[in-house]
C-alpha cells in the first residue's frame, strides 16, 4: 500500500490495493473531508467529515484495509459521517 501524497492545495490521496481503491482527504481549515473511492462507485463515493486532517487520514487508513471484495469494503469498513466543528 502507498503512503499519503504530499498535500497539493489541501488535497492528499492514498491508494489502496491497486489504484481502484483510493482515499482522498481535503483540508478545509476548520474541518477535513474524507472521500473513499472503490470499484463500481462511479460518481457516488463514500464521504465523511472529520474535525482534523489527521483524524480523516486515520479513518481513511482503516478503510483502506485489505478487503477481499468491494462488498466487504463498502459494507464493513465505510467511514462514519460526522458534523464538522466550526
Amino acid at each position: 500500500m502507498s503512503a499519503w501524497s504530499i498535500p497539493l492545495e489541501g488535497v492528499s490521496h492514498k491508494d489502496g490495493k491497486g489504484r481502484e481503491w483510493r482515499a482522498t482527504v481535503t483540508d478545509y481549515g476548520s474541518f477535513a473531508e474524507l472521500t473513499c473511492w472503490y470499484p463500481g462507485c462511479a460518481h457516488s463515493p463514500l464521504q465523511s467529515v472529520h474535525s482534523t486532517v489527521q483524524e480523516a487520514k486515520e479513518v481513511g487508513d482503516a478503510w483502506l484495509g485489505d478487503p477481499v471484495t468491494s462488498e466487504d469494503r463498502a459494507g464493513a469498513a465505510s467511514p462514519t459521517p460526522q458534523t464538522p466543528q466550526v
